[in-house]
């Protein structure tokens, strides 16, 4: 007995296929412009946080935690809804936190439990039109702060640190100003 023998099917194309069909793959240039144009966008708000990033870098400089102390002052005002006062101790050169919902008493004592003593404290300097506040530098609840520039010493040469009411960031000037170079 002959067993049959299988015949391979063979496929026939159609007319203008072809045979060897590949498959491409990428991202077409409307992807391309879309996730670049996300990525510039991201850039665009967050270069300009890390504008007096060389200053952090050393956290245990105390001028950098005084820096940051100022710009958390100024954010923590607006969510805690109540004004804070930075005061600064020339006699002592001490840095402590008070707010607008303590009493004298709670004053008296935050000024005991001091944050900095460091550095030396050269001078602070409100505008000429300006009074500055009996309790301290003001950090608003309604999301300005007082102007003023600090001047110290903190070892190694003379730092201004320039407070502007509107802006959320210190500028930090390594040398010594007066609003008169401001203007």
């Amino acid at each position: 007995m002959v067993l049959p023998v299988e015949r391979e099917k063979i496929r026939i194309l159609k007319a203008g296929s072809l045979s060897n069909i590949k498959r491409i793959s990428g991202f077409t240039l409307i992807e391309v412009v879309v996730v670049i144009t996300i990525i510039s966008g991201m850039l665009f708000f967050t270069i300009p946080m890390f504008n007096g990033a060389g200053i952090f870098r050393d956290t245990n400089k105390e001028t950098g935690k005084l820096i940051q102390l100022i710009q958390s002052l100024k954010r923590k005002s607006l969510g805690a809804d109540r004004d804070f006062f930075l005061n600064i101790s020339m006699e002592s050169h001490a840095v402590w936190v008070t707010d607008s919902t303590m009493d004298e008493t709670a004053r008296e004592e935050a000024g005991e439990d001091y944050l900095f003593d460091a550095w030396q404290i050269i001078g602070i300097e409100f505008p000429a039109d300006v009074s500055p506040s009996p309790l301290g530098i003001r950090f608003s609840k309604k999301g300005y702060s007082d102007m003023v520039i600090i001047h110290l010493n903190d070892g190694e040469e003379a730092v201004s640190l320039k407070i502007e009411p509107f802006l959320p960031e210190v500028e930090v000037v390594n040398r010594y100003i007066s609003f008169d170079d401001c203007i």
